[in-house]
């Protein structure tokens, strides 16, 4: 199959493409279908004929994924959320989600 991987397993909420193109692409498909998305479970209509799997992240990757996107940024954004010391940087996350 010479196809990408957004045409076989569409990403829905990230607005790639249009609904629509989504919706005929999957049609076009005789194998099993997959789609994927950030919504969270109870944010999707439930239906009892498909399987549905969940992958969720660590609260520490949650953490270090920004922190390590930041440090490799050649301008300075979102430097003030990232402060050099880690303890400091959880104390913020546990005071006010920062």
């Amino acid at each position: 199959m010479d196809v990408g991987l957004d045409y076989i397993l569409p990403r829905l909420d990230c607005g790639f493409r249009g609904n629509q193109a989504i919706a005929a692409s999957l049609a076009e498909q005789t194998h099993r279908r997959c789609v994927r998305s950030h919504v969270p479970f109870n944010g999707k209509t439930y239906d009892p004929a498909c399987t549905y799997i969940a992958a969720y992240c660590h609260p520490m990757d949650v953490h270090f994924s920004p922190r390590k996107l930041v440090e490799n940024r050649k301008i300075d954004l979102l430097q003030d959320h990232f402060p050099g010391d880690i303890s400091d940087t959880f104390r913020m996350l546990e005071e006010d989600g920062s």
